[in-house]
């Protein structure tokens, strides 16, 4: 046992740490998270709301595991804004360390029902950011860092801070959550063509998740190539930081290739918030290097003492936090029995209308560990951008409007917006899918989403005739950037009859499925 404790595992979970660190990521979590209902809360008439784009009561139709949550068909718009306006308060008592664990609480729990209520269009951010506030009921948050300490005696509380310290399970385990995290999904980029031949992140970069893609153009693949190839090599070595000793030269190195790696990321693609997430995480990563720094300014003082309530309230969060990390590594190793290398495949609706990353050899036992996870709110998936190969398109509109002899051109982001999650809802039109979609209500749900397109532009505009949407389909390669292999074709039309929004015709799925052409499979080489 003694020589346990002296293995960098041991060091991870046997002993006590600093409780500065841990409180200054409750602080920036906090931070985050009031972003995070603000930016929920603004676009909940495009997405939450019941006039949105979804049609929520037809997707828990369909889904039956999303009715699980808060929310539910009847909602009004103002009913859901101020909810997340109530998450946007909680963040605040979060970063001010008033009633954390009833905030954090408060604040997991909208947050998974928003993403279980808008799963369609849940990705990275929002998985990640609540399972940040998950971890706020388990880590040994508000011991340091509190407004109502400060505001009494600012001095002495910060010494006292500076000497705090907690157990280190939870905190230890919510590491080994982070570098599973990296550790999954740098593996699996390695079963991707396109990121060992260095194409990936051209094509990630050519994506409507990406703020400029019409800014990448082939003159630039290679020198992304040598940024694809280090991120490929990076990612899934980041886990080794935590095995190092403080100060290690290559500790250092890792944690500062982390850092430039999201950073590269939040200034070109459009998910900040799991980026952040991960970069405020360096604060644990690094803590006995950022303590031996804020000791070195200490005035002379006691020794450093546990804070006397830790060992009561600790035990079995600690516990629990193991035992989660645990199922939640079970749950994400599901396919390594078959990792077999991605293999592009030609455009086909009836393939495409399913999620790329199998249930592999676990079989089975993954739905119950996931099942399991969904049952307390947790909601994961850490395969990201290795599903490249087979999702590496984007859609080109035309938008015109026809009243009798006169066409008037219309800007496509009037009817599409350009958002992450405008861009997810129109992958479902193509059958570019996450989900497993029943094949007898794939077509209704399309239907459902080109009519609430239609129904966002009527509030919008008056048109003054029929408003038809062609739509061209194009595949994203080093050698061919766009490459079409579906299109132009007409996609849906619409006019506005008596008040109300008419689909003219009403879309059929021969529009989307309508013979693909057999090169538009080949190849130059997240959600």
């Amino acid at each position: 046992m003694q020589w346990l404790r002296r293995t960098p595992l041991g060091r991870l979970f046997g002993h006590e740490t600093d409780a500065l660190p841990v409180d200054l990521l409750r602080v920036a979590i906090g931070l985050l998270s009031l972003v995070y209902f603000f930016t929920l809360a603004r676009d909940a008439g495009d997405i939450s709301g019941p006039d949105g784009l979804i049609d929520h009561a037809l997707v828990q139709d369909i889904f039956w595991f999303t009715r699980i949550g808060l929310f539910h068909p009847g909602l009004s718009l103002l009913q859901l804004q101020g909810v997340f306006a109530l998450g946007m308060l909680a963040s605040v008592g979060v970063i001010l360390g008033w009633r954390v664990r009833i905030c954090a609480l408060y604040l997991f729990l909208v947050a998974a029902s928003a993403f279980r209520w808008n799963l369609l269009v849940a990705y990275v951010d929002d998985a990640i950011l609540h399972l940040l506030l998950f971890w706020l009921l388990l880590l040994p948050v508000g011991r340091t860092l509190t407004l109502a300490e400060a505001w009494h005696s600012p001095r002495s509380a910060w010494e006292r801070w500076k000497q705090a310290r907690v157990p280190g399970t939870a905190v230890g385990a919510f590491l080994l959550n982070l570098t599973l995290i990296y550790l999954v999904a740098g593996l699996w980029k390695w079963t991707s063509p396109m990121w060992r031949d260095g194409t990936a992140l051209f094509a990630v970069l050519k994506l409507p998740v990406s703020y400029f893609p019409e800014f990448w153009q082939p003159h630039h693949v290679p020198w992304l190539r040598w940024v694809t190839w280090s991120a490929l090599v990076l990612e899934p070595l980041i886990p080794l930081a935590l095995l190092l000793r403080q100060g290690h030269p290559l500790k250092v190195t890792l944690v500062i290739g982390m850092i430039g790696f999201h950073l590269g990321i939040i200034a070109t693609l459009r998910i900040p918030f799991a980026n952040f997430a991960c970069l405020f995480s360096v604060l644990l990563f690094l803590r006995e290097e950022l303590m031996a720094v804020l000791h070195r300014t200490s005035a002379p003082g006691p020794a450093r003492v546990s804070t006397p309530s830790c060992a009561v309230s600790a035990g079995w969060r600690g516990r629990f936090a193991v035992g989660f990390v645990i199922v939640l590594t079970l749950a994400m190793v599901r396919n390594v029995p078959v990792g077999a290398a991605v293999k592009p495949q030609q455009y086909n609706p009836t393939a495409m209308a399913i999620d790329p990353r199998s249930s592999g050899g676990l079989g089975a036992v993954h739905e119950w560990l996931y099942g399991a996870l969904w049952l307390i709110g947790i909601a994961q998936e850490y395969q990201l951008f290795n599903w490249i190969d087979v999702r590496n398109y984007h859609a080109f509109y035309e938008v015109v409007e026809i009243d009798g002899d006169v066409r008037r051109p219309i800007d496509s982001r009037e009817l599409f917006p350009r958002t992450t999650r405008s861009a997810l809802l129109q992958c479902y039109l193509y059958d570019l899918c996450w989900l497993k979609i029943p094949p007898d209500r794939n077509t209704e749900l399309k239907e459902s989403f080109a009519q609430r397109f239609a129904q966002r532009y009527c509030r919008n505009h008056t048109p003054r005739g029929t408003v038809v949407v062609t739509a061209t389909l194009t595949r994203i390669t080093a050698a061919r950037p766009h490459e079409i292999v579906w299109g132009p074709e007409p996609l849906f039309r619409f006019m506005l009859h008596e008040g109300r929004v008419v689909m003219n015709p009403p879309m059929s799925p021969r529009q989307v499925t309508a013979n693909p052409p057999s090169h538009g499979a080949t190849t130059g080489g997240d959600r």
